[in-house]
């Protein structure tokens, strides 16, 4: 299983500094930017979602899965 949320204020932004959608931002100070702090990821999180914030290769602040 795996969601998305909100693509365009939470993109994946790769090491190249290339970001999926073009054009999105990442910017934590925005309302609604998920991040280690926000009510969504910590819920997620305590319930076995993995985020893709939290990956190294990349981070996928929009991406969470779970098996």
């Amino acid at each position: 299983m795996a969601i998305d949320i909100n693509p365009f204020q939470n993109p994946a932004v790769y090491k190249s500094g290339k970001t999926s959608p073009e054009g999105a931002v990442y910017n934590p100070q925005s309302p609604g930017t998920l991040t280690d702090n926000s009510k969504v990821t910590i819920y997620l999180k305590k319930k076995g979602w993995s985020w893709g914030g939290d990956w190294n290769s990349l981070k996928d602040w929009q991406h969470f899965d779970k098996p």
